[in-house]
């Protein structure tokens, strides 16, 4: 068990090491993507091949704001019927699920499973979900150099969502409330509005 513990904080220090330098978590012989400001892909539009592949992917979609899932179990279901239904692994779906291993309080397999997904399928939307996944835990440099990196590429929701989780940490309330409110600009408004019940933003 210790030992498990501790290639997990040798994998955490290694992604702080290497985000970096551009290439955030990237394995040897992948090459991370270039800068661009072009729009972004939206994750649902990743769709996967099959109809009722499609069709889980849509449902499980009504159950996400953004990197918070509303309702983990089912969407979970669905996801995983995705991953059986499709020839090739679904990485969307993939990505997601590690969301919810992390809302699950799982953040170890969260971290894995992001990393792995990042060096198939460098999607800045992952760069920013695998950042989150770190602030969770406490790395908190490594999670704001996913998504700096996540924003170098363009407008991505959720890594305002995790530099407003790091202002917040940090006692900033000012960058806390702007950077919350700049995700829900971009359509992810759960931090925002948990930060409204919770007291923290006006």
């Amino acid at each position: 068990m210790r030992f498990h513990i501790f290639l997990f904080v040798i994998l955490f220090v290694l992604v702080a090491g290497c985000s970096s330098k551009q290439d955030a978590g990237i394995g040897e012989g992948v090459v991370a993507p270039q800068s661009s400001k072009a729009p972004l892909r939206s994750i649902w539009d990743m769709l996967p091949e099959t109809e009722e592949g499609r069709e889980n992917f849509e449902k499980a979609g009504k159950l996400f704001d953004g990197a918070h899932c509303k309702d983990t179990n089912v969407a979970a279901l669905f996801l995983n019927r995705v991953q059986e239904e499709e020839e090739e692994p679904h990485l969307p779906s993939r990505a997601l699920l590690a969301l919810i291993a992390s809302q699950k309080g799982d953040n170890r397999l969260a971290f894995e499973e992001l990393t792995e997904v990042i060096k198939l399928q460098p999607e800045p939307v992952y760069y920013a979900w695998r950042g989150l996944v770190m602030v969770r835990v406490g790395m908190l440099k490594a999670g704001q150099n996913d998504a700096d990196y996540a924003l170098a590429q363009g407008n991505v929701p959720t890594a305002w969502h995790v530099l407003g989780a790091l202002a917040e940490r940090k006692g900033d309330k000012e960058n806390t409330c702007t950077n919350y409110e700049k995700a829900c600009e971009g359509g992810e408004c759960f931090a925002i509005e948990d930060a409204r019940q919770r007291k923290v933003c006006p």
